[in-house]
Order: C-alpha cells, then sequence, then structure tokens
C-alpha cells in the first residue's frame, strides 16, 4: 500500500487548489476556459520544475559517484603506499605519517560518501 494513501503529502493537489481558490475569490470573472488554461499553465510551471529538479539531482548523484570513486583510488593508492617498505630517513618517516593520516580520513570519507 502507497504510503501516499497514508500521510498528507506536501507534493498532493492541494496548495494548486488553494491557489486556484484563491484566484476566484478574488472576484475575478474569468470564463471557464481561461480558468482551466490557468490551471494547466500551473501544472505545466510546477513539472517544469520536478523535472528541473530531476536533472540536477541526477548531475549531482553522478558527481558523488565519481567523487566516490576517486575517493576510493585515492585511498588504494595510499595504502599501497603505506604496504611499501620504510627507510630510515626523516622523509620516509614523514610519507608515512602523511599516507597513515590521509588514508585514515580517505577512509572514513568512503564509508560516508555512498550513503
Amino acid at each position: 500500500k502507497s504510503e501516499r494513501l497514508l500521510v498528507q503529502s506536501p507534493l498532493s493537489t492541494d496548495g494548486l487548489e488553494e491557489l486556484l481558490q484563491a484566484i476566484h475569490s478574488a472576484g475575478i470573472a474569468l470564463p471557464k476556459n481561461a480558468s482551466r488554461y490557468i490551471e494547466l499553465v500551473l501544472i505545466a510551471r510546477g513539472a517544469a520544475k520536478a523535472l528541473a529538479l530531476r536533472s540536477a539531482l541526477r548531475r549531482y548523484c553522478a558527481a558523488l559517484r565519481q567523487v566516490s570513486d576517486g575517493a576510493e583510488k585515492t585511498r588504494a593508492n595510499l595504502r599501497s603506499l603505506l604496504d611499501c617498505p620504510t627507510s630510515e630517513t626523516s622523509i620516509s618517516a614523514g610519507l608515512h605519517l602523511f599516507c597513515e593520516k590521509y588514508w585514515r580520513m580517505m577512509s572514513g570519507v568512503v564509508l560516508v560518501l555512498p550513503k
């Protein structure tokens, strides 16, 4: 059973009906065809807005997937650097600390991004 039958949705037609009622109660005498035209224009504008939002959301999700893939690759690269044998130099120690720090950070990012 649809949840829409159980809960009042803000996406229902109540807002449209209230707006049309406000137009009629303003005392503007419009022919039936003109009232219907206004109703259809409002519906079309809402549909256009919904399509624009859907398109933007798809672009956002695609970008988020790309970032998630990049984060996973970065994490794997850092892990491979951490698994390499280290030398006794300060540069090697600094690189190891740097990799450890960012590997931990990217591990958290990889967990959170897909959600």
